[in-house]
């Protein structure tokens, strides 16, 4: 269980780290920060939702 605030967090430094991200980049690299190895469907969808 990830919270929103988490993901945000990361989703800011991997911003700061990289620049403009696009969305499936940005899942990548917050998945990395975060210490996955890799993004599945569902993981991806938890991630992009804390924006929407």
């Amino acid at each position: 269980m990830l919270s929103p605030h988490e993901i945000r967090a990361a989703a800011k430094i991997a911003v700061q780290e990289n620049g403009s991200l696009s969305a499936d980049d940005m899942a990548n690299a917050i998945t990395r920060l975060l210490g996955f190895k890799r993004t599945g469907p569902e993981l991806k969808a938890v991630l992009l939702s804390a924006f929407a």
